[in-house]
């Protein structure tokens, strides 16, 4: 697997996840399994800061769609 092509399904991925804050849904949609996930975000800190950033960019425009703001842990 080359490099570039690696890259072209992290952006695939991350694109998917901030679209459904979902990482099993990103993985069918970027064609990429949840071990390759687990594996790139245990070895990839900047990846894995990636998918936080998603995950949360995904929180907010769920939050703005249904006119509320994000979930509070602490209820």
């Amino acid at each position: 697997m080359t490099k570039k092509f690696s890259a072209a399904r992290r952006e695939a991925f991350l694109s998917a996840l901030a679209a459904t804050g979902n990482q099993t849904l990103a993985g069918e949609r970027a064609k990429v399994s949840r071990s390759w996930v687990q594996l790139h975000r245990s070895t990839d800190p900047e990846f894995r800061g990636r998918v936080d950033e998603a995950v949360a960019a995904a929180a907010l425009s769920f939050a703005d769609r249904d006119g509320v703001g994000p979930a509070d842990p602490h209820r």
